[in-house]
């Protein structure tokens, strides 16, 4: 019988979908702020090229954050068992 996954850990193919709707998510909502800014001020199509690319940026963003800051919890975690085996605890 396989284990459930941690309580605190997302299956790999969650964080996948997730990441997917997440980037897609923020293009689509800044996209059209951009296209709303484009209609009141008339910037066609610089408005919706920096939605676009802001939304690109923000989304990515929010992706390797979470994943940096479990990286940096992992080696800590790592550099700790490693010192305390070190130490014969």
């Amino acid at each position: 019988m396989s284990e459930p996954p941690p309580k605190n850990k997302t299956p790999i193919s969650n964080r996948g979908v997730s990441a997917g709707f997440e980037i897609a998510g923020a293009v689509a909502v800044l996209s059209l702020l951009g296209y709303w800014f484009d209609s009141k001020l008339n910037t066609s199509p610089w408005g919706i090229i920096v939605g676009a690319v802001t939304g690109i940026v923000g989304g990515l963003y929010n992706i390797v954050r979470p994943a940096v800051l479990q990286m940096l919890r992992d080696n800590a975690s790592r550099q700790k068992q490693d010192q305390n085996k070190k130490n014969g605890h």
